[in-house]
């Protein structure tokens, strides 16, 4: 059997089950006589590799298989340990690289609003609240409030000099 040690998992499974009904053999009589287990010969045979168990154990069950088949190891182990390569590097996960988050430019707008709206609320408190409590502080006192009594009050007489500091 011309096998390539750069075989792909389906083309060496396909060999290996041309040989296996050349000499006439079913998988039952392999799986009976060696206990592997039917699914893990199918899968071997498809080319599924990643329903097989670890490398080292496919190596055993195929050494017994060609064993049964009347075939030359050196070969067949070449070619499954070139097929067995392919198999691991196609089933490499592909780094994903998460993409940056947007950069976001802060937005200056709504906070103007926002405070243009509460200084504005802010005054129109403070002016409504002095009208409504009879303060207002930009009106001016009448005069009699803001002069002494006559009584306290210092009149210059003509007699009489300007006290000092």
């Amino acid at each position: 059997m011309d096998l390539s040690p750069t075989a792909t998992p389906t083309e060496f499974g396909e060999a290996l089950r041309r040989v296996r009904e050349e000499r006439g053999v079913t998988l039952d009589a392999i799986s009976d006589t060696t206990k592997i287990s039917r699914s893990v010969l199918q899968a071997l045979e498809g080319g599924d590799f990643a329903k097989l168990p670890d490398r080292v154990f496919v190596r055993m069950f195929l050494r017994q298989m060609l064993k049964i088949l009347g075939e030359g190891e050196q070969e067949w182990l070449q070619s499954f340990e070139g097929s067995w390569a392919r198999f691991v590097r196609a089933s490499q996960p592909l780094v994903v690289v998460a993409a940056p988050p947007p950069v976001r430019r802060p937005r200056l707008g709504p906070w103007l609003l926002g405070g243009a709206i509460v200084a504005a609320s802010i005054v129109l408190l403070v002016y409504l609240g002095g009208r409504f409590t009879g303060h207002d502080e930009g009106a001016v006192p009448p005069p009699s409030a803001t002069q002494p009594p006559e009584s306290t009050r210092w009149i210059p007489s003509p007699t009489t000099t300007a006290p000092t500091c």
